[in-house]
């Protein structure tokens, strides 16, 4: 089995490349946007050339306030290419393996989001990345959609990194404490899809648990504290003073309740999934193994 993964160099698929040893789960070939390009009107052509039976694709345009006024590139990677993406799978028969975003909900519900709960996306990165999901739905290709939140790993650009970064020259730092989630450490999610994969493998004749997944760590915590929890766990003498999102003022709209409700792909594929903490600690000892 072959599988192809686009944009290697982001927090996924770097994870991947981690986590993969070629040959133990099929064949896998790394690509990133030198090879196929999702910004590219044409990336239907760049993937025909390619031979696989499943398509990971890690590649997004991600940059959620600079999307406000990117309008045309963001639905041009989020939307238009990925629509693009599903139809080759459908013309392969091939898996096509996708990432969305908390953001596509942002309801006004407070309890965890189930996959079928309302979307109500705001700003363009939300509304590009759902109309992307049905764009792939809408393909008619077999598809398994994981919509994922705070996403964080050792690689790329993400709050850990940030935190540590900024603590480096500041002993005070204001971060949103009105926002509530849950961080997704990259190689668990990544361990996620390898386990369902390996199902797929088995006999993807008989396969059939396509469909939308949520994925993120257990539990919930606000920015602040999860910044807290940063600090506290690499010693660091820095105060965080709690502002709400009103203050802190971004470009582009964020969901102040975006808690995922896992139950869904942990019963279906049988997946254990870790506590943020521990996950947090875990990504903590690989940025200093690194």
């Amino acid at each position: 089995m072959r599988i192809l993964v686009l944009g290697k160099n982001g927090q996924l698929g770097q994870s991947f490349q981690h986590l993969v040893q070629n040959g133990q789960i099929g064949q896998w070939t790394f690509t990133d946007k030198n090879t196929i390009d999702l910004s590219d009107a044409n990336v239907k052509d760049q993937l025909l050339a390619h031979d696989f039976d499943i398509l990971i694709n890690c590649a997004a345009y991600t940059a959620v306030d600079k999307a406000e006024t990117d309008i045309d590139l963001a639905y041009q990677i989020n939307s238009l290419a990925v629509g693009k993406l599903a139809e080759v799978c459908l013309e392969k028969n091939a898996l096509f393996v996708h990432f969305s975003t908390d953001y596509v909900y942002h309801n006004s519900n407070r309890t965890p989001l189930k996959e079928e709960s309302l979307t109500l996306p705001q700003g363009i990165y939300a509304k590009s990345k759902l109309e992307g999901e049905n764009n792939i739905i809408a393909s008619g290709c077999k598809y398994l959609i994981f919509r994922t939140s705070w996403v964080i790993s050792p690689y790329g650009n993400n709050f850990v990194k940030t935190m540590l970064r900024l603590a480096e020259t500041n002993h005070s730092l204001k971060i949103v404490s009105d926002q509530k989630g849950a961080p997704t450490f990259a190689e668990d999610l990544a361990s996620a899809i390898l386990h369902i994969i390996k199902i797929y493998y088995k006999n993807p004749q008989v396969f059939d648990k396509y469909g939308i997944y949520n994925f993120s760590n257990t539990g919930e915590v606000t920015w602040d504290d999860l910044a807290r929890e940063i600090f506290n766990i690499r010693k660091l003498d820095v105060e965080v003073h709690p502002i709400s999102t009103a203050e802190y003022n971004a470009p582009s709209s964020r969901p102040l309740y975006s808690v995922l409700d896992t139950e869904k792909i942990r019963s279906t594929f049988g997946i254990e999934i870790p506590h943020w903490k521990e996950a947090l600690q875990r990504c903590l000892r690989q940025l200093s193994s690194n």
